[in-house]
């Protein structure tokens, strides 16, 4: 499934950060791709700590400055 996957990048050739040779057309359905390595978002719940850390973080600054 395309759209759960650390290379999918809409906008990019046929919507992947790298070089597949086929065009999938129906990105929601399950295919086989030997590039397909799991988004962490999906990973264990969601974000890392690390990730969550670094937007609480963006997120108390904008708030600081009204943002």
């Amino acid at each position: 499934m395309c759209r759960m996957c650390r290379f999918y990048a809409p906008g990019a050739h046929w919507d992947c950060a790298e070089n597949v040779e086929e065009h999938v057309i129906d990105k929601e359905k399950r295919n086989h791709c030997e590039f397909f390595v799991l988004a962490e978002k999906y990973v264990d719940g969601g974000p890392s700590r690390e990730s969550r850390s670094a937007s609480d973080a963006k997120r108390k600054f904008s708030a600081l400055f009204g943002e």
